[in-house]
């Protein structure tokens, strides 16, 4: 995006019913910050059925990975969901749907959460996404990944041995990697709580 179109805070955030709307600033892939042309990160949280979010993920008669950006032409059905809904955001977030659309990629995310029953077993460790996936709504995912890491070297200097580490670390981080996802569960719920009413009232 042109650097005087970026949105002008760190963080951007708008609400629209039960719609959520983020965006924000990141480096190019040279490093850059403040360059001529800024490139911007977003997400638009939209309810949707169990079977229609699906069938965005199929794509001319194969399945798409979860994650993988679509370049132009915008696939039909992401422009049918999008195009309809994009006059009721502020004007910032308008210019970045719309030089998305145009000149960038999009790809849709299904959330998904996981509680981990334990986070090791015997000699196996599990950090980071494979040990927990919290919504991103909670801005909790490279934090806990962190964490993680800062848990398992605070555990591996203290301990006596490997197996008195693991234990140690899955001590530190399962109380707190519950306390994120139950986090996102709890806004999920009401979120889904909202889009029933508005369904009622319409």
């Amino acid at each position: 995006m042109p650097a005087d179109a970026v949105p002008e805070n760190t963080l951007s955030i708008a609400n629209r019913g039960t719609q959520h709307f983020v965006a924000y600033p990141i480096p190019t892939y040279r490093g850059e910050t403040a360059a001529k042309d800024q490139w911007v990160n977003w997400g638009w949280y939209v309810p949707t059925p169990t079977a229609d979010a699906w069938a965005l993920l199929q794509l001319a008669g194969r399945s798409l990975t979860p994650h993988a950006l679509e370049r132009r032409p915008l696939p039909a059905q992401w422009r049918a969901l999008i195009e309809p809904a994009i006059a009721g955001w502020p004007a910032w977030a308008r210019a970045v749907i719309t030089m998305t659309t145009t000149h960038g990629a999009i790809a849709p995310h299904p959330v998904f959460e996981l509680e981990p029953q334990r986070l090791y077993d015997q000699r196996i460790v599990l950090v980071g996404d494979c040990a927990h996936l919290a919504s991103p709504i909670t801005g909790s995912g490279a934090r806990m990944a962190f964490a993680d890491a800062l848990a398992l070297a605070a555990a591996l200097q203290v301990a006596t041995d490997l197996d008195n580490a693991s234990h140690y670390y899955a001590e530190l981080r399962h109380p707190q990697v519950a306390a994120i996802v139950a986090q996102g569960q709890r806004f999920g719920a009401a979120w889904r709580a909202l889009n029933r009413e508005d369904a009622t009232d319409n």
